[in-house]
């Protein structure tokens, strides 16, 4: 409500503003109005109250490592009497506290403290509380234990719940049975309401009902089960949540999704492109990337390697249908590809690189690798590779030559681009020759050590 106060404001004052520069009469101002301040109070006044009054899901956040062991210290210099009294005027946030000192290397004594302190505070709200917090430290068996006897002391109690826990994910899973199994559980409590009797029509809405928190590891862990139980369909329908929580899932659950992902078939192939630009944006960061990447089986990987370098070179070459064409008949060659900005890219191959300006139609350059890292020595931007001034020869030349070396560019207008394609054809007979030749030395080697070992033998 405050926002849209202010929004009017604004657009009042513009329209005041206006008026004035137009030469009318100043608008007489409200007795509040005269007084800037008076607005500046209020808005601090909301900061505090925004501050202090958290919603359920923000005091994870806002709770650190070092706030846990100023409370754990805190905690150490009381006396048994003073617990109560410390316990009971706790604010919302330090009850958080509560839960998450469960993370930390603890005595059995000290879990003891935490658990009587939770159960001191017991209510459905700080049960809640405690919920959220354990989602984002799951697995944590101390945590979950403590939650449990929350739980089972609420219910002992008998008392009307709130309208906010009127269904808890504790009333139809249970809390006291080990982690593994809760997440069992769960993932069927999903499937009975998701699939079978659909109550709920998607994953947010589960999630609400049931207070799972998006972006923790146990939304991820319970997820991750399910993106394995059900079919991709459900990878397109359910996107922005299997994206969102694939990093933070166990890294063998992960890599089976991402190899379910790559293998769909052709039949898929609308929905694969759609899936796949996502799984891009998260194969780009790095952390994941290599803690997936030796999961999954070499010609899987390569299969998706293809489809990205088919995907680039396709984006790139909207509006250029012969530079495409022209490309894609050495798809399996290219190693990598990248966007050096919106309008270049570049493609690795095994001993040169090609790099192309969509805005060039009528070229595309070839670069040796050493020539690459001499110029990159240089501190030249990367972008400059696709405009260079000197030092460019022909296609043409280079094939006489048989001198790859250097910056060669490769024209694609019609009387050129057989002379394009018979370079590069050159260049990566060049590199099967060196292959080969690497082959023939590993086989020659197993040979001799056959030969070596027999004569060692007798035979």
């Amino acid at each position: 409500m405050s926002e849209n106060k202010q929004e009017n404001s604004k657009n009042t004052q513009g329209t005041e503003l206006s008026a004035w520069m137009a030469g009318g009469e100043q608008p007489e101002l409200d007795e509040k109005e005269q007084h800037p301040l008076n607005k500046l109070r209020l808005q601090d006044a909301l900061q505090i109250v925004r501050r202090t009054h958290l919603l359920i899901e923000e005091i994870p956040a806002q709770i650190d490592r070092s706030s846990v062991n100023a409370f754990l210290d805190q905690l150490a210099r009381l006396s048994t009497n003073q617990l109560a009294n410390f316990t009971n005027q706790l604010n919302t946030q330090q009850v958080g506290l509560i839960y998450a000192a469960f993370s930390e290397p603890l005595y059995k004594e000290e879990k003891q403290i935490l658990r009587n302190m939770a159960l001191y505070r017991a209510s459905y709200y700080t049960f809640i509380i405690g919920f959220v917090i354990w989602q984002h430290a799951f697995p944590n068996s101390d945590m979950q234990l403590t939650l449990s006897l929350v739980y089972r002391y609420l219910q002992g109690r008998g008392e009307e719940r709130p309208p906010f826990a009127q269904e808890l994910l504790a009333d139809k899973c249970s809390l006291e049975l080990s982690d593994r199994i809760f997440v069992q559980q769960c993932v069927r409590l999903l499937e009975k309401e998701l699939l079978i009797k659909q109550t709920c029509s998607n994953l947010t809405e589960f999630f609400r009902r049931y207070a799972i928190q998006s972006k923790g590891t146990f939304a991820a862990t319970v997820l991750g089960y399910f993106f394995l139980m059900v079919d991709w369909t459900w990878y397109v329908k359910e996107s922005r949540m299997l994206f969102l929580h694939l990093p933070l899932m166990v890294n063998e659950v992960a890599g089976e999704i991402v190899s379910r992902l790559i293998n769909l078939d052709q039949s898929a192939a609308k929905s694969k492109n759609f899936l796949f630009r996502q799984l891009e944006q998260v194969l780009a960061q790095d952390d994941f990337n290599h803690r997936i990447k030796p999961l999954i089986q070499p010609a899987v990987w390569r299969q998706y390697q293809r489809w990205l370098v088919e995907d680039k070179i396709s984006i790139h070459c909207l509006n250029n249908a012969v530079k495409r064409a022209f490309l894609f008949n050495y798809l399996d060659d290219v190693m990598d590809a990248a966007d050096l900005n919106s309008e270049i890219l570049a493609l690795r191959f095994h001993d040169f690189l090609l790099i192309d300006d969509s805005k060039n139609t009528e070229q595309i350059l070839y670069y040796d690798n050493a020539t690459v890292r001499n110029m990159l020595a240089r501190d030249l931007p990367e972008t400059y590779l696709a405009t260079p001034p000197l030092g460019v020869r022909l296609a043409s030349d280079a094939l006489n030559n048989r001198n790859l070396k250097g910056i060669i560019s490769l024209p694609l207008a019609d009387g050129d681009l057989k002379v394009s394609q018979m370079l590069l054809d050159f260049a990566l007979q060049r590199t099967a020759k060196k292959t080969q030749a690497g082959t023939k030395k590993v086989l020659q080697a197993w040979t001799e050590t056959t030969t070596a070992n027999n004569n060692r033998s007798g035979r």
